[in-house]
């Protein structure tokens, strides 16, 4: 009786030196499986951080090339709607057809300096005319009295001119249009500036990335 007693207290003993070894194995795994979790999340969180910032530095770069080609743009105008020859309408015919428009429509008689015209690649018929002029004082003349013409004649002319504005200004313009065309309908106080849309002093841009109307602080 006393040999099997010793025998089951045996067993026993090694089933809880057994189990505690297991449960000290089975805790160092938890510590391990811990340190490797706290690692992972101390990981993710510096390669968040690591994308915000390169999203950031991306976003200056971004603004900063629009910035540059607004720049290079912006002794430009656009003029819509001259007929276009039948053969190949040379730069120096291009020229002039604006030269004449200005001097006859627009009654400039000041000599406008012309850098270079010519027919963009559309597939739009007549297509437009780019003008890059030598100064931008002539260049904001030209676009003055074109925008004075119209709201003193009710200007139905074929003829139109426009600023040559980034592929992202014209796309946030013509988000704005709705609300523009909307704000005249209610006789508000309302004008498209560049890639602003002011109403009644309250100025507002659309925001592309949301696919919202923003209104700005002032």
């Amino acid at each position: 009786m006393t040999g099997k007693f010793v025998q089951l207290n045996t067993c026993m003993e090694s089933l809880r030196n057994s189990m505690t070894q297991q449960f000290h194995e089975s805790s160092v795994k938890i510590q391990d499986i811990s340190h490797d979790v706290r690692e992972l999340r101390e990981e993710n969180e510096r390669l968040r951080k690591e994308n915000e910032d390169l999203c950031k530095r991306l976003k200056r770069v971004d603004e900063k090339a629009e910035y540059m080609e607004a720049q290079s743009r912006r002794d430009n105008l656009v003029f819509f709607g001259f007929t276009e020859n039948e053969s190949r309408e040379t730069w120096e015919e291009s020229e002039e057809k604006v030269k004449d428009y200005i001097k006859e429509e627009l009654k400039i008689e000041e000599d406008i300096d012309i850098e270079r015209a010519h027919r963009l690649k559309t597939k739009s018929s007549p297509r437009p005319i780019i003008v890059k002029f030598s100064r931008f004082k002539q260049r904001d003349k030209v676009l003055m009295a074109a925008r004075q013409k119209k709201r003193n004649t009710n200007d139905d002319s074929r003829v139109g001119i426009s600023e040559n504005y980034t592929d992202r200004v014209r796309a946030i313009r013509k988000k704005l249009k709705p609300y523009l065309d909307d704000a005249k309908k209610r006789d508000k106080k309302c004008t498209l500036s560049y890639d602003k849309l002011i109403i009644d002093g309250e100025v507002y841009t659309y925001d592309l990335e949301n696919e919202q109307l923003s209104k700005l602080n002032r």
